[in-house]
């Protein structure tokens, strides 16, 4: 019988239940974090989980940005896969000690992206993880991580603009933007949004990589990576190296 692990990213805005097999991605489903209840979350994962009952999946790890969710997951798989998953302890892992200048807890989702851009990818390099929050994650020549920069993400620039106004509406974002501007509100706060995460990582990769002289590559992953890969040069396409990291971090602790 196949043996598999369950790994699981629960983030700000969406959880991913992914499985794998040792180093081998097999399969992943998305759920909202906060907009699917404990029903229909137990529903998305037993549908999943449907399509491996000839596998044995008994073993996995929690990966989680929002703790107060912790709980529910693991009560989950207990129900549907009778196994106790544990929560990865991210304050004790390695990244925190390689720089004394690194002075606070590093996410579970950045070690995950630091780790899974060195396995796969190597340094140095910038990795861009677009979702809720864009992050930029600068790692060195020798693999250590020098700095990160955040900006917020489409989702919620895009509330923003509803939630700090009178007028402007409630708009979602969009799958690709032309570079023209918009004639009408929504077309016109749809393609700042959209122009402005390209140029953060376009801007920020250039800037860094005349700063420090380094060769570096530019890796792309994260929930609205996909939107605008189309207009990002040169880079690596990853959508789901946070949830490779976690897998590789999970293989680690074993």
């Amino acid at each position: 019988m196949r043996s598999l692990s369950l790994i699981i990213d629960i983030g700000n805005s969406t959880t991913v239940f992914g499985l794998f097999d040792k180093e081998e991605y097999v399969a992943h489903i998305i759920t909202l974090t906060h907009g699917d209840n404990d029903g229909i979350r137990k529903e998305k994962l037993q549908q999943f989980l449907s399509d491996f009952e000839d596998a044995e999946i008994n073993k996995g790890m929690i990966f989680s940005v929002v703790p107060k969710m912790n709980g529910k997951i693991v009560k989950l798989v207990k129900k549907l896969l009778h196994f106790d998953i544990p929560v990865f302890d991210w304050k004790n892992h390695e990244y925190k000690a390689k720089d004394p200048r690194i002075t606070d807890n590093i996410g579970a989702d950045l070690l995950a992206d630091l780790v899974g851009a060195e396995k796969l990818y190597g340094h140095p390099a910038m990795i861009f993880d677009l979702g809720t929050i864009n992050k930029l994650l600068l790692v060195d020549d020798k693999g250590i991580f020098v700095g990160a920069s955040f900006n917020p993400g489409m989702e919620i620039s895009l509330n923003l603009f509803a939630n700090k106004t009178a007028l402007l509406p409630d708009v979602e974002k969009a799958e690709k933007i032309s570079e023209k501007t918009g004639l009408d509100t929504v077309e016109s706060m749809r393609h700042g949004i959209y122009w402005s995460t390209v140029a953060f990582v376009n801007h920020e990769f250039e800037a860094q990589k005349k700063l420090t002289g380094l060769p570096l590559k530019l890796i792309l992953t994260g929930g609205n990576s996909n939107i605008i890969k189309d207009d990002i040069k040169d880079k690596i396409f990853d959508p789901l190296l946070t949830l490779k990291g976690m897998n590789f971090m999970f293989l680690e602790e074993k």
